[in-house]
């Protein structure tokens, strides 16, 4: 029974290790081919339920913001001694010299055996720094190193353009008020710390890798970056450490040159327009085509540029192309428009001076004429009795001229009409009534 559970674990990692180191599917063309080299972390064990194969969360994966093909070289509880021995194995081999970049992860494994981790944890002991276990810590870092180098050199033997990301260790144990948990942080720390220090910060300095601080990143992030009551990366911990892989890559990308455009004179001109080109690198070579225009098609086109200037006959778009000696290029598009011809330059027309017009003849006053004076007989008005006390009240008029203006319009009586004629035949009519009346009594008279 016993050898049937030992072969069934045997064939169970055997069929592991290779799915791990398969590609996740057939190369594309614009995919960076990864290669990654570790243990448990690298595999992202505990991101998902299947733990018989590398999980698409881990790390590997994520590099070049997810547009990566891995061979996904790692087991969980591997130790750089273990690694070592897979690097023997053709299909690995092959994946690392068809690799663009090469992952390595490893060391923690050395470390949580040579202190007895796992037994710590069952038994709840705090971890005390004795002579034994700083004995098993030295041996522990001296095997490390041997191992990294004999890997580093095995890397290199199957490619030797492929840059190698090199993991530091981070501190797994956050800070803690229990008592145990406190005492794993604070070994944690220790170990952590003097590992990167004295071992795998000098070993990537030296074969010219680039390192990942992966402590600084996870320093205080525990909480965040690591599954609860475990050691390993959450799905949040693997992203940052994709995103480290990405930003050291990226420092190995020169900076494209930067180019500048200095016009002879950007005011009105009837032309050319000398164009002076300027590069913060090396330049190999200059080119300029007029039209916006991109880096590929100065392959096998373009006027070329001595002396850094060249000259712009008309208004247009235009693109200059930059080559510097290591084979970096630039395009720069601008625009030229302040050139005028000789028929646009009409000279200033000439103001003349202003037309006075005579002064229009005035008319004469035209006399009016008068307006019949029609004769009006007026009838006696009553006057009404004014009270004394209205009188009181009336406000008297103030005559502004003493000279009265007479204005007479037609069927109109005058202002200075009076009624004294109206009298004098009411008088007269009176009186002829009166003679009648006596002259009719006296014939009455004689008559009796």
């Amino acid at each position: 029974m016993k050898k049937g559970s030992l072969l069934f674990v045997f064939i169970l990692l055997l069929s592991s290790f290779a799915a791990s180191i398969g590609f996740a599917q057939e190369s594309g063309k614009d995919k960076l081919f990864v290669a990654a080299l570790g243990d448990s972390i690298t595999f992202g064990y505990n991101l998902q339920e299947d733990k018989t194969k590398p999980s698409s969360q881990a790390f590997p994966y994520l590099i070049n913001e997810g547009n990566a093909e891995v061979a996904n070289i790692s087991f969980p509880g591997w130790t750089s001694s273990q690694l070592l021995g897979a690097l023997s194995n053709q299909e690995t081999l092959l994946a690392l010299q068809q690799a663009d970049v090469i992952t390595l992860n490893i060391g923690s494994n050395d470390y949580l055996q040579a202190i007895g981790l796992q037994e710590l944890i069952e038994n709840q002991t705090p971890i005390e720094f004795t002579p034994e276990l700083q004995q098993k810590i030295a041996a522990a870092s001296a095997q490390l190193s041997q191992n990294l180098q004999n890997i580093l050199q095995t890397i290199r033997q199957n490619n030797q353009t492929a840059p190698v990301v090199f993991y530091n260790m981070y501190n797994p144990f956050g800070a803690s008020e229990d008592p145990f948990l406190l005492s794993l942080h604070q070994a944690g720390e220790q170990i952590t710390l003097t590992v990167n220090q004295q071992v795998l910060n000098p070993i990537a300095a030296a074969s010219g890798s680039l390192l990942v601080d992966t402590y600084s990143a996870f320093s205080g992030n525990q909480a965040a970056f690591i599954i609860p009551g475990d050691i390993h990366p959450n799905a949040a911990g693997h992203q940052v450490l994709g995103a480290l892989a990405d930003q050291a890559l990226a420092s190995l990308v020169p900076a494209a040159p930067t180019v500048e455009i200095v016009f002879s004179t950007t005011e009105k001109t009837e032309g050319p327009v000398k164009v002076t080109v300027t590069a913060d690198q090396d330049v190999l070579e200059m080119k300029w085509l007029p039209g916006e225009q991109t880096a590929d098609k100065f392959s096998a086109a373009g006027n070329v540029i001595n002396g850094n200037t060249f000259d712009v006959p008309e208004n247009g778009t235009y693109t200059v192309y930059v080559k510097t000696t290591e084979q970096l290029e630039a395009v720069k598009t601008f625009k030229i428009e302040n050139i005028v011809s000789k028929e646009e330059e009409e000279p200033p027309a000439e103001e003349e001076p202003p037309v006075k017009e005579p002064p229009a003849e005035e008319e004469p006053p035209k006399e009016e004429e008068p307006a019949e004076e029609l004769p009006v007989t007026e009838k006696p008005q009553e006057e009404t009795p004014v009270n004394e006390t209205e009188k009181e009240e009336r406000t008297p008029v103030k005559e502004e001229s003493t000279t009265p203006v007479v204005t007479v319009k037609k069927n109109e009586l005058p202002d200075t009409a009076t009624a004294a004629y109206n009298y004098t035949a009411a008088g007269a009519v009176m009186i002829m009534i009166g003679a009648g009346t006596m002259l009719s009594r006296r014939r009455r008279a004689r008559v009796n």
